[in-house]
């Protein structure tokens, strides 16, 4: 291909259109969300066992 001179098509990289103004606070969250995993390597929606395993 280098040598007729053509290429294949080329993904570009994502247009960011809006940067965030570091002078300026965040909005606060009004509905007090808590985007923490209870533990290690535990999806934010799975819900930890509340009794202990048996055994």
């Amino acid at each position: 291909m280098r040598e007729i001179a053509i290429a294949g098509a080329v993904r570009s990289k994502k247009v960011i259109t809006t940067l965030p103004d570091p002078a300026v606070a965040r909005a606060s969250d009004h509905l007090d969300r808590d985007f923490v995993t209870p533990a290690p390597r535990t999806p934010p929606g799975q819900q930890t066992p509340l009794m202990p395993p048996l055994g």
